[in-house]
């Protein structure tokens, strides 16, 4: 497969341009070279010293047919906001699947120059009129604004980056978080080593997409934190390749439950797996439903808070004031009115700690209820996930899944 694409032999930067008199401008380290066979360019240094350091791994099967269908369900076990309908469908034949990824890993040095921009809040001086005495007058006021502050920006670093990609196997396979998985159990697992030295001749091109990747990894790592950035200059300049091209064998299997069907696939090598269709989640009742339960159970007990309060003021006003104003005793009879005016100081209070300590008590309720319900029903949830898992393991002959080995047991919340 031919190359359209000259890649910079000094910094390994794809922005290059032809100039007038064939030779080519690298606009990224300003570097200025030819290419000695241009009939050939998709022979890049770059990846020609790369192929030199590409090592070749079949990863280890950890875990067979079985076993890769037991971790399945109880990861679905095991996580509460699955629900165990998910589980009541049918289980399709396990299919094996070989898959190869390449992976690429760069060393660079690199360096950026730019502008960078930062949101900062800024005073400033506007006028608004005020009513002074009847005038509207304008008076000063201090507000703030966003104002976006620039200044030039450098930096030089070491540092790294991994680009990885399907090549052939199962294409469900090349999506990031399954790849993601691939990479840090390959990076993190100290067991495996090389089966071979890389003699396969990959086609430059699946090494190139890696390899590009590896380098945007770079990329993003020159970036600083800010609000805008602008007139980016940037240099990479990788100083060490390392490739791997890694065979993996996979599981895909498919649940299908009414008219929902679950594609499910994962490695024999690393214990996680992915579906192209989210799980269906565990019917739990929002808590807006319990407070409008609640709620009403509490209204009346507040209402006749607020009614009691407001009779009992209206008595006490009419004991205290108007009947010995009536009467004519309002100076004569203070003795008569210290009594009212006692309770009536008691009554102020009264109805907003009343009302205060039912509305503590009807949302400590709440709280209460929601965890309860919430908690049986995740428990509920849990077990009937354990049963139906253990059904179709039963009927294939397999040993059924205790509570004691799952990675935890359930736990009330």
């Amino acid at each position: 497969m031919s190359y359209s694409v000259i890649r910079c032999p000094n910094c390994g930067s794809l922005d290059v341009s032809k100039r007038s008199d064939g030779s080519y401008f690298c606009a990224a380290c300003t570097a200025t070279f030819r290419l000695e066979n241009e009939d050939n360019i998709k022979k890049y240094k770059t990846l020609n010293g790369m192929k030199k350091n590409f090592n070749y791994y079949v990863l280890p099967p950890i875990y067979n047919k079985d076993q890769f269908l037991r971790n399945v369900f109880k990861k679905i076990i095991n996580n509460n906001s699955i629900s165990y309908h998910v589980l009541e469908g049918e289980i399709s034949k396990i299919q094996d699947n070989k898959s190869h990824f390449v992976i690429v890993d760069i060393d660079a040095d690199a360096s950026i120059t730019c502008t960078v921009g930062v949101n900062k809040d800024v005073p400033y001086t506007d006028y608004e009129y005020v009513n002074n005495n009847g005038n509207r007058i304008k008076v000063p006021v201090t507000k703030m604004k966003k104002v976006m502050e620039y200044s030039p920006y450098s930096a030089t670093i070491f540092t790294s980056g991994e680009g990885i990609n399907l090549i052939d196997g199962y294409p469900s396979y090349d999506n990031y978080d399954f790849k993601h998985n691939l990479i840090y159990s390959f990076y993190n697992d100290s067991n495996i080593n090389p089966s071979m030295a890389f003699k396969v001749d990959i086609n430059d091109e699946l090494i190139e997409k890696s390899y590009e990747d590896a380098r945007n990894i770079i990329y993003e790592n020159l970036l600083p934190k800010c609000d805008s950035i602008k007139d980016i200059k940037h240099y990479i300049k990788p100083t060490s390749f390392c490739g791997y091209l890694i065979e993996m064998n996979g599981y895909e299997f498919n649940i299908t439950n009414n008219d929902k069907s679950y594609q499910i696939y994962g490695s024999s090598y690393f214990s996680s797996f992915s579906s192209d269709i989210e799980f269906e989640k565990t019917d739990i009742p929002t808590r807006e439903y319990f407070e409008e339960e609640i709620k009403n159970k509490y209204k009346g007990k507040i209402r006749a808070t607020k009614i009691i309060s407001i009779v009992g003021f209206a008595i006490l006003f009419s004991t205290t004031f108007i009947l010995p104003f009536l009467v004519g005793q309002l100076k004569e009879n203070t003795m008569f009115m210290a009594i009212p005016l006692f309770l009536f100081a008691l009554l102020i209070p009264f109805g907003a700690v009343t009302n205060k300590v039912l509305k503590m008590k009807q949302e400590k309720e709440i709280n209460t209820k929601v965890d309860t319900t919430r908690s049986q029903l995740y428990a509920d949830n849990y077990y009937k996930k354990i049963e139906l898992a253990n059904k179709i393991l039963t009927k294939l002959n397999q040993d059924i899944i205790t509570e004691d080995e799952l990675n935890k047991k359930h736990e009330i919340i």
